[in-house]
């Protein structure tokens, strides 16, 4: 089965393309696990199917209820059969965000050389942005006389204005002034100027900055939106 009605309909209601490859890949696998068509699954084989989620592969709860998520939306929502109302999502782990001190975010903006990079670890700082929301930042979207920012289509395809601090703004200004270019990205990616750098990227920018930071916790975007969060 190709799921191309049950796709068509998710992208009709609004779901990230990320959402949609989930859905689709966990009904996908729940049919090649139970060797069932999609008219003969029933609850037991959902659970059985989580359960070897758990037990072979050590899916984590988060995982576990993005795959209940996808069942329910494909079951419930699209094929209206009401037999997952008793299905219950995973407790979820609660962890301690990972903070950093002030001392440590400046290390690691006086130790980041490059000035792409050192922008991205203070807009990450100082906005508290995602890192999804961070590498696709417009420079048309930066009031540079105001101090904030408009972030286009954040979590929930949302469009939300947030602060951007004076140290951002004056050195993004200079970081333009030099750029010889017509991208309309804030941060333009090495291996194709037309496009913005990758969350990927971001990931290994922030990582490589802490490391030269000298610190020895694992930091990550995130870690940063929660540090700005703490400080605030």
């Amino acid at each position: 089965m190709d799921f191309k009605e049950y796709k068509n309909e998710l992208k009709i209601r609004g779901y990230s393309g990320e959402t949609i490859k989930s859905y689709l890949y966990f009904n996908k696998r729940l049919l090649a696990f139970t060797k069932k068509t999609t008219t003969e699954i029933t609850q037991r084989d959902i659970r059985s199917y989580i359960l070897n989620m758990i037990e072979k592969y050590g899916a984590k709860p988060a995982t576990v209820n993005m795959a209940i998520s996808s069942f329910k939306s494909y079951y419930t929502d699209f094929m209206k059969r009401n037999f997952l109302n008793t299905l219950k999502r995973s407790k979820t782990e609660k962890h301690e965000p990972v903070v950093l001190t002030k001392n440590e975010i400046i290390t690691m903006i006086d130790k980041t050389t490059n000035t792409k990079h050192k922008l991205l670890i203070e807009l990450l700082y100082s906005s508290g942005l995602r890192v999804g929301e961070a590498v696709k930042l417009k420079i048309e979207n930066i009031y540079f006389n105001d101090n904030f920012l408009l972030v286009k289509q954040g979590k929930g395809k949302k469009d939300r204005y947030v602060i951007a601090s004076k140290k951002f703004i004056k050195d993004a200004m200079q970081y333009l002034e030099s750029r010889k270019d017509n991208n309309p990205y804030m941060f333009i990616s090495d291996h194709n100027k037309e496009q913005h750098i990758t969350i990927r990227t971001a990931e290994e920018i922030v990582k490589k900055s802490a490391k030269s930071a000298n610190i020895r916790r694992r930091v990550f975007p995130h870690a940063l939106r929660s540090t700005f969060a703490t400080h605030l």
